[in-house]
């Protein structure tokens, strides 16, 4: 494992401590609600690191591409595909339909390469973000049981 998602991961969580400490003492007055923001700020990493992975995975993108349906057809409606080829070709070249109705080859609806180098590492650095807010997530997580377990704070209001 690599050292920079441990340390953008620790990094994060004590930004998120910090933070929550800071709203819990001088937003609120009391400290027990450092209980409740250090689960909060572990679900919120765990929500933004799943979101990441959504993104790097192309889910958003193909949901947005898969919207569209094709027409549902009878059965005896479908043309065979043989016979539908020698319509086209023995078509006139006036009662075909312009090219520019087409996606060109290289876009993003006909991809004929493997991913731009750019978008590689773009899934990358998602990738370790990700994984920076999953540790960011888990020793958030430790550190509320640990908070609540031998401190007490979160278990009582009059703290």
């Amino acid at each position: 494992m690599r050292i920079a998602p441990l340390a953008r991961g620790t990094a994060a969580m004590t930004t998120i401590v910090a933070l929550a400490y800071a709203i819990a003492l001088w937003g609120f007055g009391r400290i027990y609600y450092l209980g409740v923001f250090l689960p909060i700020g572990a679900l919120f990493c765990l929500i933004t690191a799943w979101f990441l992975h959504l993104r790097a995975d192309g889910f958003f993108s193909a949901s947005v591409r898969g919207n569209r349906r094709p027409p549902s057809r009878a059965s005896s409606d479908r043309l065979d595909p043989r016979s539908l080829h020698d319509a086209r070709s023995a078509a006139p070249e006036s009662a075909r339909p312009p090219l520019d109705l087409f996606a060109p080859r290289d876009s993003l609806v006909v991809r004929t390469g493997g991913p731009e180098p750019s978008a590689q590492r773009a899934g990358a650095s998602a990738r370790e973000t990700a994984l920076a807010l999953l540790i960011a997530a888990a020793e958030l997580a430790v550190l509320a049981t640990v908070v609540y377990l031998a401190a007490g704070i979160g278990a009582s209001y009059f703290l």
